[in-house]
């Protein structure tokens, strides 16, 4: 059978067709979904976390016009 799902390039051929033949099978494992896109949501907002971070203390730094926070002002060097 892994072969087979090999050949034709699906490896979840023979989990799907167990999935929709047997209920003690269903009752054991689940359909796999498609999880890429919460992933990567959730990957992205802590990627962006400190970005959000630098940007509130920017934010602050800048509330008189100029940024004088040494550190902040050399962030892109």
């Amino acid at each position: 059978m892994d072969r087979f799902a090999n050949a034709v390039g699906d490896v979840m051929l023979w989990h799907r067709w167990m999935l929709s033949n047997y209920e003690s099978y269903r009752k054991r494992y689940f359909d796999a979904v498609d999880q890429s896109l919460p992933v990567s949501i959730a990957r992205s907002r802590y990627e962006m976390e400190d970005v959000m971070r630098l940007h509130d203390r920017v934010e602050r730094d800048a509330l008189d016009g100029a940024i004088d926070d040494l550190p902040l002002k050399h962030a892109d060097a």
